[in-house]
Protein backbone atom coordinates (compact mmCIF):
# COMPACT_ATOMS: atom_id res chain seq x y z
CA UNK A 1 0.00 0.00 0.00
CA UNK A 2 1.54 3.36 -1.05
CA UNK A 3 2.25 6.18 1.38
CA UNK A 4 -0.38 8.40 -0.10
CA UNK A 5 -2.53 5.07 -0.12
CA UNK A 6 -2.23 5.31 3.84
CA UNK A 7 -2.51 8.92 3.96
CA UNK A 8 -6.22 8.69 2.51
CA UNK A 9 -7.18 5.40 4.72
CA UNK A 10 -5.93 7.22 8.01
CA UNK A 11 -8.47 10.05 6.89
CA UNK A 12 -11.06 7.79 6.20
CA UNK A 13 -10.67 6.23 9.14
CA UNK A 14 -10.88 9.31 11.22
CA UNK A 15 -14.04 10.12 9.30
CA UNK A 16 -15.13 6.78 10.08
CA UNK A 17 -15.17 6.30 13.50
CA UNK A 18 -15.03 9.84 15.50
CA UNK A 19 -17.35 12.12 15.79
CA UNK A 20 -15.28 15.13 14.82
CA UNK A 21 -12.08 16.01 14.40
CA UNK A 22 -9.41 18.62 14.41
CA UNK A 23 -8.59 17.97 10.69
CA UNK A 24 -11.78 19.95 9.88
CA UNK A 25 -9.44 22.69 7.70
CA UNK A 26 -7.42 19.57 5.88
CA UNK A 27 -9.93 16.71 5.78
CA UNK A 28 -13.04 18.26 3.93
CA UNK A 29 -16.51 16.21 3.81
CA UNK A 30 -16.08 14.30 0.53
CA UNK A 31 -18.91 15.16 -1.92
CA UNK A 32 -20.76 12.28 -3.15
CA UNK A 33 -22.78 11.24 -6.26
CA UNK A 34 -26.73 10.15 -6.67
CA UNK A 35 -29.16 11.06 -3.89
CA UNK A 36 -26.97 10.70 -1.36
CA UNK A 37 -25.08 13.18 0.93
CA UNK A 38 -21.68 12.48 2.61
CA UNK A 39 -22.55 9.79 5.26
CA UNK A 40 -18.95 11.15 7.31
CA UNK A 41 -19.73 14.71 7.31
CA UNK A 42 -22.93 14.21 9.54
CA UNK A 43 -20.56 12.71 12.46
CA UNK A 44 -17.59 14.96 11.71
CA UNK A 45 -20.30 18.25 13.17
CA UNK A 46 -19.39 20.32 9.85
CA UNK A 47 -22.13 19.04 7.30
CA UNK A 48 -25.01 21.88 8.00
CA UNK A 49 -26.06 22.76 4.61
CA UNK A 50 -29.22 21.81 2.93
CA UNK A 51 -28.95 20.16 -0.50
CA UNK A 52 -33.02 20.34 -0.69
CA UNK A 53 -32.95 22.06 -3.93
CA UNK A 54 -30.57 19.63 -5.55
CA UNK A 55 -32.26 16.22 -4.68
CA UNK A 56 -35.26 17.70 -6.33
CA UNK A 57 -33.46 18.46 -9.23
CA UNK A 58 -32.18 15.14 -9.09
CA UNK A 59 -36.14 13.70 -8.78
CA UNK A 60 -37.54 15.92 -11.60
CA UNK A 61 -35.21 14.50 -14.05
CA UNK A 62 -35.64 10.82 -13.26
CA UNK A 63 -39.97 11.81 -14.20
CA UNK A 64 -40.86 10.63 -17.65
CA UNK A 65 -44.22 10.19 -19.87
CA UNK A 66 -44.86 7.06 -18.62
CA UNK A 67 -46.27 6.66 -15.06
CA UNK A 68 -45.66 3.07 -14.65
CA UNK A 69 -41.91 4.37 -14.73
CA UNK A 70 -42.60 6.73 -12.50
CA UNK A 71 -43.72 4.84 -10.02
CA UNK A 72 -40.98 2.63 -9.81
CA UNK A 73 -38.18 5.78 -10.39
CA UNK A 74 -40.27 7.72 -7.13
CA UNK A 75 -39.93 4.48 -5.23
CA UNK A 76 -36.39 3.74 -6.01
CA UNK A 77 -35.57 7.49 -5.33
CA UNK A 78 -37.27 7.88 -2.03
CA UNK A 79 -35.58 4.31 -0.77
CA UNK A 80 -32.26 5.65 -1.80
CA UNK A 81 -33.18 9.05 0.46
CA UNK A 82 -34.27 6.52 2.75
CA UNK A 83 -31.42 4.48 2.97
CA UNK A 84 -28.66 7.03 2.76
CA UNK A 85 -30.48 8.37 6.33
CA UNK A 86 -29.97 4.68 7.87
CA UNK A 87 -26.70 4.50 7.13
CA UNK A 88 -25.78 7.79 8.95
CA UNK A 89 -28.10 7.15 11.44
CA UNK A 90 -26.53 3.51 12.11
CA UNK A 91 -22.97 5.06 11.69
CA UNK A 92 -24.29 7.33 14.25
CA UNK A 93 -25.42 5.15 16.64
CA UNK A 94 -22.64 2.86 16.54
CA UNK A 95 -20.06 5.95 17.08
CA UNK A 96 -21.56 7.47 20.12
CA UNK A 97 -19.77 4.40 21.69
CA UNK A 98 -16.78 6.43 20.63
CA UNK A 99 -17.86 9.95 20.48
CA UNK A 100 -17.82 9.29 24.70
CA UNK A 101 -14.13 9.37 24.24
CA UNK A 102 -13.49 12.11 22.46
CA UNK A 103 -15.94 14.66 24.28
CA UNK A 104 -13.99 13.64 27.46
CA UNK A 105 -10.67 14.49 25.52
CA UNK A 106 -12.32 17.55 24.37
CA UNK A 107 -12.90 18.56 27.83
CA UNK A 108 -9.79 17.43 29.29
CA UNK A 109 -7.38 19.41 27.18
CA UNK A 110 -9.55 22.83 27.18
CA UNK A 111 -9.68 22.85 30.56
CA UNK A 112 -6.06 22.00 31.29
CA UNK A 113 -5.35 25.25 28.95
CA UNK A 114 -7.05 27.22 30.41
CA UNK A 115 -5.92 26.23 33.89
CA UNK A 116 -2.47 26.61 32.89
CA UNK A 117 -2.99 30.06 31.55
CA UNK A 118 -4.77 31.80 34.40
CA UNK A 119 -2.34 30.24 36.86
CA UNK A 120 0.89 30.69 35.14
CA UNK A 121 -0.08 33.91 32.55
CA UNK A 122 -2.94 35.49 33.75
CA UNK A 123 -2.27 35.28 37.62
CA UNK A 124 -5.68 34.04 38.95
CA UNK A 125 -5.96 32.25 41.89
CA UNK A 126 -6.99 28.52 41.98
CA UNK A 127 -10.55 28.65 42.24
CA UNK A 128 -11.09 31.22 39.49
CA UNK A 129 -8.60 28.85 37.22
CA UNK A 130 -10.50 25.87 38.17
CA UNK A 131 -14.30 27.92 37.94
CA UNK A 132 -12.96 29.13 33.99
CA UNK A 133 -11.91 25.66 33.04
CA UNK A 134 -15.57 24.16 33.76
CA UNK A 135 -16.75 26.61 31.61
CA UNK A 136 -14.40 26.05 29.37
CA UNK A 137 -15.31 22.24 29.03
CA UNK A 138 -18.56 22.59 29.54
CA UNK A 139 -19.00 24.98 26.35
CA UNK A 140 -16.46 22.54 24.11
CA UNK A 141 -18.72 19.60 24.72
CA UNK A 142 -21.92 21.62 24.87
CA UNK A 143 -20.82 22.87 21.54
CA UNK A 144 -19.77 19.42 19.95
CA UNK A 145 -22.98 17.76 20.50
CA UNK A 146 -24.85 20.77 19.30
CA UNK A 147 -23.03 20.28 16.11
CA UNK A 148 -24.35 16.82 16.11
CA UNK A 149 -27.69 17.41 16.90
CA UNK A 150 -28.02 20.18 14.03
CA UNK A 151 -26.47 17.86 11.58
CA UNK A 152 -29.36 15.19 12.33
CA UNK A 153 -32.14 18.13 11.93
CA UNK A 154 -30.78 18.89 8.62
CA UNK A 155 -30.79 15.51 7.36
CA UNK A 156 -34.43 15.71 8.52
CA UNK A 157 -35.29 18.76 6.90
CA UNK A 158 -33.93 17.76 3.51
CA UNK A 159 -35.51 13.92 3.94
CA UNK A 160 -38.97 15.83 4.73
CA UNK A 161 -38.56 18.24 1.91
CA UNK A 162 -38.24 15.57 -0.54
CA UNK A 163 -41.12 13.60 0.79
CA UNK A 164 -43.44 16.24 0.61
CA UNK A 165 -42.62 16.76 -2.51
CA UNK A 166 -42.28 13.21 -4.14
CA UNK A 167 -45.74 12.72 -2.19
CA UNK A 168 -47.85 15.31 -3.67
CA UNK A 169 -46.34 14.55 -7.10
CA UNK A 170 -47.03 10.84 -6.82
CA UNK A 171 -50.54 11.38 -5.73
CA UNK A 172 -51.39 13.50 -8.29
CA UNK A 173 -49.83 12.51 -11.16
CA UNK A 174 -48.81 8.79 -10.65
CA UNK A 175 -51.20 6.70 -8.20
CA UNK A 176 -49.52 3.46 -9.49
CA UNK A 177 -49.37 1.66 -6.22
CA UNK A 178 -50.41 1.79 -2.63
CA UNK A 179 -49.77 4.23 -0.10
CA UNK A 180 -49.61 3.60 2.97
CA UNK A 181 -49.15 6.90 5.37
CA UNK A 182 -49.07 5.79 9.08
CA UNK A 183 -50.14 9.40 11.18
CA UNK A 184 -50.59 10.94 14.76
CA UNK A 185 -52.85 13.73 15.33
CA UNK A 186 -55.97 14.23 16.92
CA UNK A 187 -59.20 16.98 16.65
CA UNK A 188 -62.03 17.64 18.86
CA UNK A 189 -65.49 17.23 17.91
CA UNK A 190 -67.19 18.39 21.22
CA UNK A 191 -66.43 16.28 23.71
CA UNK A 192 -65.51 13.63 21.55
CA UNK A 193 -61.58 13.14 20.88
CA UNK A 194 -60.90 11.68 17.00
CA UNK A 195 -57.21 10.21 16.67
CA UNK A 196 -56.17 9.30 13.15
CA UNK A 197 -53.50 6.60 12.73
CA UNK A 198 -53.30 5.51 9.06
CA UNK A 199 -54.19 7.28 5.67
CA UNK A 200 -54.10 4.73 2.64
CA UNK A 201 -54.70 5.05 -0.56
CA UNK A 202 -55.81 2.48 -2.89
CA UNK A 203 -54.47 2.70 -6.88
CA UNK A 204 -57.63 0.18 -7.75
CA UNK A 205 -60.37 2.35 -6.67
CA UNK A 206 -58.75 6.03 -6.79
CA UNK A 207 -59.97 6.57 -2.73
CA UNK A 208 -58.22 6.93 0.15
CA UNK A 209 -59.10 5.28 3.64
CA UNK A 210 -58.92 7.27 7.08
CA UNK A 211 -58.02 4.67 10.09
CA UNK A 212 -59.27 6.49 13.23
CA UNK A 213 -61.17 5.99 16.75
CA UNK A 214 -63.18 7.79 19.40
CA UNK A 215 -66.16 8.46 16.61
CA UNK A 216 -68.96 6.81 14.16
CA UNK A 217 -68.52 9.54 11.98
CA UNK A 218 -66.53 9.23 8.79
CA UNK A 219 -63.60 10.77 8.82
CA UNK A 220 -61.86 11.39 5.28
CA UNK A 221 -58.51 12.64 3.74
CA UNK A 222 -58.70 16.66 2.52
CA UNK A 223 -56.56 16.09 -0.47
CA UNK A 224 -53.35 18.08 0.82
CA UNK A 225 -49.72 17.23 1.96
CA UNK A 226 -47.53 20.19 3.22
CA UNK A 227 -43.93 20.71 4.43
CA UNK A 228 -44.93 22.06 8.45
CA UNK A 229 -42.80 22.09 11.43
CA UNK A 230 -41.99 20.02 14.87
CA UNK A 231 -39.90 20.66 17.56
CA UNK A 232 -37.97 18.35 19.47
CA UNK A 233 -35.69 18.48 23.09
CA UNK A 234 -32.40 18.08 23.25
CA UNK A 235 -29.17 19.69 25.21
CA UNK A 236 -31.89 21.63 27.48
CA UNK A 237 -32.78 23.25 24.65
CA UNK A 238 -36.39 22.93 21.96
CA UNK A 239 -35.40 22.54 18.16
CA UNK A 240 -37.74 23.01 15.56
CA UNK A 241 -37.22 20.57 12.38
CA UNK A 242 -39.52 20.24 8.87
CA UNK A 243 -41.99 17.51 8.67
CA UNK A 244 -45.13 16.47 6.42
CA UNK A 245 -48.89 16.41 7.55
CA UNK A 246 -51.75 15.68 5.87
CA UNK A 247 -55.32 17.12 6.03
CA UNK A 248 -58.33 15.58 7.07
CA UNK A 249 -61.73 15.94 7.73
CA UNK A 250 -64.92 15.06 9.78
CA UNK A 251 -67.65 14.78 7.96
CA UNK A 252 -69.96 15.66 10.73
CA UNK A 253 -72.34 18.36 9.39
CA UNK A 254 -72.56 19.98 13.03
CA UNK A 255 -68.57 20.40 13.15
CA UNK A 256 -67.84 23.92 13.17
CA UNK A 257 -64.17 23.25 12.53
CA UNK A 258 -63.65 19.76 10.66
CA UNK A 259 -60.44 19.66 9.53
CA UNK A 260 -57.16 19.35 11.21
CA UNK A 261 -53.67 18.29 10.12
CA UNK A 262 -52.08 15.33 11.07
CA UNK A 263 -48.34 14.54 10.81
CA UNK A 264 -46.54 11.35 8.95
CA UNK A 265 -44.46 9.27 10.99
CA UNK A 266 -44.27 6.63 8.12
CA UNK A 267 -44.83 6.08 4.53
CA UNK A 268 -44.65 3.33 2.58
CA UNK A 269 -45.44 2.84 -1.44
CA UNK A 270 -46.24 -0.84 -2.66
CA UNK A 271 -44.97 -2.07 0.40
CA UNK A 272 -41.96 -0.73 0.32
CA UNK A 273 -40.62 1.61 3.40
CA UNK A 274 -39.62 4.63 1.97
CA UNK A 275 -39.76 7.40 5.21
CA UNK A 276 -39.45 7.13 8.37
CA UNK A 277 -39.50 9.89 10.85
CA UNK A 278 -38.64 7.90 14.38
CA UNK A 279 -34.89 7.15 12.69
CA UNK A 280 -34.49 11.20 13.40
CA UNK A 281 -35.99 11.48 16.60
CA UNK A 282 -34.39 8.15 18.52
CA UNK A 283 -31.20 9.05 17.20
CA UNK A 284 -31.51 12.90 18.56
CA UNK A 285 -32.71 11.15 21.77
CA UNK A 286 -29.47 9.07 22.32
CA UNK A 287 -27.44 12.24 21.09
CA UNK A 288 -28.93 14.38 24.26
CA UNK A 289 -28.75 11.34 26.83
CA UNK A 290 -24.78 10.99 25.97
CA UNK A 291 -24.74 14.59 26.17
CA UNK A 292 -26.29 15.02 29.70
CA UNK A 293 -24.31 11.89 30.93
CA UNK A 294 -20.76 14.10 30.17
CA UNK A 295 -21.97 17.30 31.22
CA UNK A 296 -22.92 16.11 34.49
CA UNK A 297 -19.98 14.48 35.63
CA UNK A 298 -17.51 17.46 34.23
CA UNK A 299 -17.23 19.83 37.00
CA UNK A 300 -15.80 17.03 39.33
CA UNK A 301 -13.65 15.48 36.68
CA UNK A 302 -12.33 19.10 36.16
CA UNK A 303 -12.18 19.63 40.31
CA UNK A 304 -9.44 16.64 40.24
CA UNK A 305 -7.74 17.57 37.56
CA UNK A 306 -6.91 21.07 38.81
CA UNK A 307 -6.32 19.67 42.20
CA UNK A 308 -3.81 16.98 40.36
CA UNK A 309 -2.36 19.84 37.92
CA UNK A 310 -1.16 22.03 41.28
CA UNK A 311 -0.15 19.01 43.54
CA UNK A 312 2.15 17.54 40.57
CA UNK A 313 3.27 18.62 37.05
CA UNK A 314 3.04 21.53 34.64
CA UNK A 315 0.75 21.13 31.38
CA UNK A 316 3.38 23.38 29.38
CA UNK A 317 5.52 19.79 28.99
CA UNK A 318 2.37 18.38 27.51
CA UNK A 319 2.49 17.57 24.01
CA UNK A 320 -0.77 17.97 23.26
CA UNK A 321 -2.74 16.19 20.18
CA UNK A 322 -3.73 19.40 19.14
CA UNK A 323 -0.49 21.46 19.13
CA UNK A 324 1.05 18.05 17.86
CA UNK A 325 -1.50 18.27 15.08
CA UNK A 326 -0.68 21.38 13.83
CA UNK A 327 3.09 20.93 13.89
CA UNK A 328 2.99 17.36 12.42
CA UNK A 329 0.97 19.00 9.40
CA UNK A 330 3.66 21.68 8.39
CA UNK A 331 4.57 19.53 5.43
CA UNK A 332 0.98 18.92 4.36
CA UNK A 333 1.90 16.69 1.02
CA UNK A 334 3.86 14.17 2.33
CA UNK A 335 2.49 14.19 6.83
CA UNK A 336 -0.36 15.59 6.89
CA UNK A 337 -3.13 13.15 7.66
CA UNK A 338 -0.55 10.85 9.35
CA UNK A 339 -0.10 13.97 11.96
CA UNK A 340 -3.80 14.27 12.30
CA UNK A 341 -4.21 10.33 12.71
CA UNK A 342 -1.74 10.52 15.33
CA UNK A 343 -3.10 13.27 17.08
CA UNK A 344 -6.46 11.85 16.70
CA UNK A 345 -5.95 8.21 17.96
CA UNK A 346 -4.67 9.51 20.97
CA UNK A 347 -8.25 11.03 21.63
CA UNK A 348 -10.34 8.33 20.19
CA UNK A 349 -9.17 5.43 22.71
CA UNK A 350 -9.50 1.95 20.04
CA UNK A 351 -6.69 -0.69 20.48
CA UNK A 352 -4.42 -1.15 17.11
CA UNK A 353 -2.23 -2.45 15.56
CA UNK A 354 0.15 0.96 15.90
CA UNK A 355 -0.47 3.98 13.51
CA UNK A 356 3.27 3.12 12.62
CA UNK A 357 2.72 -0.91 11.55
CA UNK A 358 0.69 -2.13 8.98
CA UNK A 359 -0.58 -5.92 8.84
CA UNK A 360 -1.79 -8.42 5.78
CA UNK A 361 -4.79 -10.22 6.82
CA UNK A 362 -7.03 -13.12 4.77
CA UNK A 363 -10.56 -12.89 5.95
CA UNK A 364 -13.02 -16.08 4.70
CA UNK A 365 -16.35 -15.81 4.34
CA UNK A 366 -17.24 -19.54 3.59
CA UNK A 367 -15.57 -21.02 0.36
CA UNK A 368 -14.19 -16.77 -0.34
CA UNK A 369 -11.33 -15.25 0.67
CA UNK A 370 -10.26 -11.64 0.65
CA UNK A 371 -6.73 -10.43 1.38
CA UNK A 372 -6.80 -7.05 3.02
CA UNK A 373 -3.34 -4.84 4.25
CA UNK A 374 -3.99 -1.88 6.15
CA UNK A 375 -4.38 -1.40 10.23
CA UNK A 376 -6.88 -3.11 12.21
CA UNK A 377 -8.55 -1.10 15.43
CA UNK A 378 -10.15 -2.90 17.74
CA UNK A 379 -11.30 -2.98 21.60
CA UNK A 380 -10.19 -6.47 22.11
CA UNK A 381 -6.87 -6.67 23.84
CA UNK A 382 -4.00 -9.22 22.62
CA UNK A 383 -1.25 -10.31 20.36
CA UNK A 384 -1.83 -10.69 17.03
CA UNK A 385 1.00 -13.09 15.44
CA UNK A 386 1.92 -14.29 11.70
CA UNK A 387 0.16 -17.71 10.53
CA UNK A 388 -2.18 -17.52 12.84
CA UNK A 389 -5.71 -18.11 12.59
CA UNK A 390 -8.28 -15.73 14.72
CA UNK A 391 -11.63 -16.51 15.66
CA UNK A 392 -13.35 -12.58 16.06
CA UNK A 393 -15.61 -12.39 18.96
CA UNK A 394 -18.83 -10.54 18.53
CA UNK A 395 -19.06 -8.96 21.90
CA UNK A 396 -15.70 -6.86 20.76
CA UNK A 397 -15.70 -4.00 17.76
CA UNK A 398 -13.59 -5.23 14.62
CA UNK A 399 -12.94 -2.26 12.06
CA UNK A 400 -10.05 -2.71 9.33
CA UNK A 401 -9.02 -0.35 7.55
CA UNK A 402 -7.77 -1.12 3.77
CA UNK A 403 -6.24 1.14 1.02
CA UNK A 404 -10.11 0.53 -0.53
CA UNK A 405 -12.92 0.68 2.28
CA UNK A 406 -13.16 0.16 6.00
CA UNK A 407 -14.40 -3.50 7.14
CA UNK A 408 -15.96 -5.31 10.00
CA UNK A 409 -14.46 -8.36 10.90
CA UNK A 410 -16.97 -9.57 13.27
CA UNK A 411 -18.14 -13.21 13.17
CA UNK A 412 -15.47 -13.65 10.38
CA UNK A 413 -11.73 -15.63 10.69
CA UNK A 414 -8.63 -14.53 9.63
CA UNK A 415 -5.43 -15.20 9.48
CA UNK A 416 -2.71 -13.13 9.92
CA UNK A 417 0.21 -12.83 6.77
CA UNK A 418 2.32 -10.60 7.16
CA UNK A 419 3.54 -7.37 9.96
CA UNK A 420 5.70 -4.72 9.31
CA UNK A 421 7.25 -1.81 10.32
CA UNK A 422 7.35 1.46 9.27
CA UNK A 423 10.98 0.75 7.67
CA UNK A 424 8.88 -1.91 6.14
CA UNK A 425 10.85 -4.71 8.02
CA UNK A 426 8.79 -8.12 8.74
CA UNK A 427 7.41 -8.50 12.59
CA UNK A 428 6.67 -11.61 13.81
CA UNK A 429 3.77 -10.64 16.34
CA UNK A 430 2.18 -7.40 16.91
CA UNK A 431 0.71 -6.84 20.71
CA UNK A 432 -2.55 -4.24 20.29
CA UNK A 433 -1.95 -1.07 21.89
CA UNK A 434 -4.46 1.39 23.21
CA UNK A 435 -2.80 4.90 23.14
CA UNK A 436 -5.34 6.71 25.58
CA UNK A 437 -8.01 5.16 27.70
CA UNK A 438 -10.68 8.26 28.80
CA UNK A 439 -12.28 7.00 31.54
CA UNK A 440 -12.32 10.32 33.97
CA UNK A 441 -9.70 8.97 36.12
CA UNK A 442 -7.57 11.86 36.72
CA UNK A 443 -4.71 9.34 37.85
CA UNK A 444 -4.16 7.92 34.67
CA UNK A 445 -3.21 11.03 33.27
CA UNK A 446 0.76 10.93 33.66
CA UNK A 447 0.51 7.43 31.85
CA UNK A 448 -1.65 9.00 28.66
CA UNK A 449 0.69 11.68 28.52
CA UNK A 450 3.86 9.17 27.94
CA UNK A 451 1.45 7.64 25.69
CA UNK A 452 1.00 11.00 23.56
CA UNK A 453 4.70 11.20 23.78
CA UNK A 454 5.30 7.85 22.40
CA UNK A 455 3.36 8.98 19.04
CA UNK A 456 5.19 11.65 18.37
CA UNK A 457 8.32 9.39 18.35
CA UNK A 458 6.08 7.35 15.87
CA UNK A 459 5.32 9.64 13.86
CA UNK A 460 9.35 11.38 13.38
CA UNK A 461 9.92 7.52 12.73
CA UNK A 462 7.40 7.71 9.88
CA UNK A 463 8.25 10.69 8.70
CA UNK A 464 12.04 9.95 8.34
CA UNK A 465 10.72 6.39 6.84
CA UNK A 466 8.87 8.55 3.98
CA UNK A 467 11.83 10.88 3.51
CA UNK A 468 14.14 8.58 3.04
CA UNK A 469 11.47 6.64 0.57
CA UNK A 470 11.62 9.74 -1.49
CA UNK A 471 7.88 10.46 -1.22
CA UNK A 472 6.26 13.24 -2.21
CA UNK A 473 3.47 15.27 -4.36
CA UNK A 474 0.62 17.08 -4.02
CA UNK A 475 -2.39 14.50 -2.97
CA UNK A 476 -6.50 15.54 -1.69
CA UNK A 477 -9.41 13.48 -0.90
CA UNK A 478 -11.17 15.29 -3.27
CA UNK A 479 -8.93 14.33 -5.85
CA UNK A 480 -8.97 10.95 -4.77
CA UNK A 481 -12.48 10.73 -4.86
CA UNK A 482 -13.20 12.48 -8.52
CA UNK A 483 -10.72 9.30 -9.97
CA UNK A 484 -12.96 6.12 -8.27
CA UNK A 485 -15.36 4.48 -10.67
CA UNK A 486 -19.43 4.98 -9.59
CA UNK A 487 -19.64 1.37 -8.29
CA UNK A 488 -16.40 2.25 -5.81
CA UNK A 489 -18.36 5.75 -4.48
CA UNK A 490 -21.77 3.48 -4.37
CA UNK A 491 -19.21 0.75 -1.95
CA UNK A 492 -17.97 3.33 -0.07
CA UNK A 493 -21.56 4.86 0.09
CA UNK A 494 -22.95 1.52 1.74
CA UNK A 495 -20.89 1.45 4.42
CA UNK A 496 -23.53 1.95 6.96
CA UNK A 497 -26.19 -0.42 5.17
CA UNK A 498 -25.57 -2.85 7.53
CA UNK A 499 -24.34 -0.71 10.72
CA UNK A 500 -21.89 0.80 9.46
CA UNK A 501 -19.45 -1.19 7.41
CA UNK A 502 -18.54 -2.30 4.02
CA UNK A 503 -19.40 -5.90 2.62
CA UNK A 504 -16.76 -7.90 2.96
CA UNK A 505 -15.59 -10.38 0.10
CA UNK A 506 -15.85 -7.58 -2.69
CA UNK A 507 -12.78 -5.89 -3.84
CA UNK A 508 -13.67 -2.25 -5.66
Amino acid sequence: MSDKRKAVMAALMLMMLIGQTVAIPLIIPIAVGFAASSVFGYWLGIQDSENYQELIQQYEAQLTSNTVQNDINTRLYLQEIYARDNNIISLGQDLLKYSENYAWALAKYNALKVIDYELTQNGSDFLTAKTKAKQAAHDVVYNYYLNLTRNIITLANESAGLLNYSLNYYLSNVRVSTVEMFVTGSQADGSIIITYSKITYNPNTGSYAVTYSGTTDKQVYANSIILSTATVSALGNSYTYNVVKAQVQNTNSYDPDPYAWVTINKVLIGGDLVYDRSNYTVILSQIDSEYNMINANIDAYIDGLAQDYVANWNVTQLIDPYILAGLLNNDLNQTGYYGYAAAELALLGLNTTGINKTITITVYDGNNTTTLEGWLFTDWTGTLEVGKNYTTDSSYKWFFVADDGIYDLTGYNFTVGTIRDWQDNELTNVTLTRYISHTGDVLKMYDELAQIRQLYEEYINNLQAMAAGGSGGGFSLSEWWASLDQAAKIGVIAIGAVGVYAILGRRR
